[in-house]
């Protein structure tokens, strides 16, 4: 039987897949896609036909990154501390270690724009920060 604390896990991973996946969503669909589409920058990216056929890896890639996000701030919560400021401060380290080192490796990587790779580092420590706030909200083992 899993334990009262093992749910919330389950609780906070399960939120943290649909939130990833819905902020991604957000952030390339709606949010940068006319950047996408830019001349400069349109002949880099696969097809929409690829791209489709190649789904499942990314959603595997964002349920792996909830799941993985949520365990994490499990293992390094304080007890004694408030949970909110543990969740932002987790969110915000994730956010630099993930998305800005992602960001600025894909800017040496690919031929995109100074300012495109700032979005991506970007979008990743707000989005980081979001889980951390929602993780952290859920997660409140033993007493809380």
């Amino acid at each position: 039987m899993c334990s009262k604390d093992c749910k919330k896990y389950g609780i906070a991973a399960g939120t943290s897949v649909v939130l990833v996946t819905a902020m991604e969503f957000v952030v390339h669909h709606l949010i940068l896609s006319p950047t996408y589409q830019k001349p400069e920058f349109a002949s880099i990216w696969n097809t929409p036909e690829t791209m489709n056929s190649r789904m499942p890896a990314m959603l595997l890639a964002h349920a792996l990154f909830g799941l993985v996000f949520a365990w994490i701030y499990t293992k390094g919560y304080e007890e004694a501390k408030p949970p909110l400021p543990q969740g932002l401060r987790y969110g915000l380290m994730a956010g630099l270690l993930t998305g800005v080192h992602s960001a600025l490796i894909n800017y040496f990587v690919y031929p995109v724009s100074c300012g495109l790779a700032c979005s991506w580092a970007a979008a990743a420590v707000v989005e980081c920060l979001i889980l951390g706030a929602v993780v952290s909200f859920i997660y409140r083992p033993h007493s809380h």
